[in-house]
């Protein structure tokens, strides 16, 4: 880990949260990154995420790896993941832990050289307990840290447009992990997923006949996901801004998963 929370003498530690109400406007699809310089080869199998307390169940997680070369260029490539996980939704299990491990979809191997790993979080960002979901990450500000070491991209940033900020001399606590207890659970095949019409030139219905929340990706023919979502029973997207083509739907709770191939028209 780039921090070291719960490592600190007694009374010095100082620790702050960073989230999707922390930026306006900005509540999706905000990335926090550590750089780590890989001196060995080794092997990640997901990250670990320090939560913190203002989380809310139902915010969103996704993890992933960038070499620094994307993430440093002009403008910054926040996309081209060398490996990626699959979304997690936060549940109250994971916030009373105060932690949370993230599994990539395979084992993956990094050679020596600099690399930044990342927390993709999405939430509701109004920070209303009641009906709202939030992702809090901690930020270990007890020992100062190279200008670099955490970055923050947030998408919509108008009027500067810079998108990317580094050198807040802080750490968050996102981790690399190797341990074989964060590997990917078997999915079972959730059945009872209906979506309609396919092909569609733009509304997509999606209904499910079981209980509790479900996460929702769309993945383009590239793989890259363009579209993410939470609901319960059923939802209608609207892909009437999406090239003609085939997209991966994939729905999934806790426990079982589907995917289903959408032809937009």
């Amino acid at each position: 880990s780039l921090d070291a929370i719960g490592l600190h003498p007694v009374g010095t530690e100082t620790l702050e949260q960073v989230g999707t109400s922390s930026f306006a406007d900005n509540a999706e699809n905000v990335k926090l990154m550590n750089y780590y310089q890989i001196f060995a080869t080794y092997e990640v199998t997901g990250l670990e995420i320090g939560l913190g307390p203002a989380s809310v169940a139902g915010g969103q997680i996704s993890v992933s790896i960038l070499d620094t070369t994307d993430v440093l260029a002009t403008p910054a490539n926040v996309n081209s993941e060398l490996i990626g996980s699959e979304i997690h939704v936060l549940t109250q299990g994971d916030i009373d832990a105060g932690v949370v491990g993230i599994p990539f979809s395979t084992p993956f191997t990094l050679d020596p050289g600099g690399y930044y790993v990342v927390a993709n979080i999405t939430g509701s960002g109004t920070l209303d307990i009641a009906t709202d979901a939030e992702v809090f990450i901690l930020d270990d500000a007890t020992v100062p840290q190279p200008g670099l070491a955490s970055v923050l991209y947030i998408p919509f940033d108008p009027p500067l447009n810079q998108n990317l900020y580094g050198g807040n001399g802080t750490a968050w606590a996102i981790r690399l992990s190797s341990s074989s207890t964060i590997s990917v659970p078997e999915r079972l095949e959730l059945d009872g997923v209906t979506m309609y019409p396919n092909p569609t030139n733009g509304s997509l219905t999606i209904t499910t006949n079981s209980a509790g929340k479900f996460t929702l990706e769309v993945l383009n023919v590239l793989g890259d996901q363009v579209m993410t979502d939470v609901f319960t029973g059923s939802t209608t997207l609207d892909l009437a801004d999406f090239a003609n083509g085939v997209y991966t739907v994939r729905i999934a709770n806790d426990t079982h998963s589907t995917v289903q191939r959408v032809t937009v028209n």
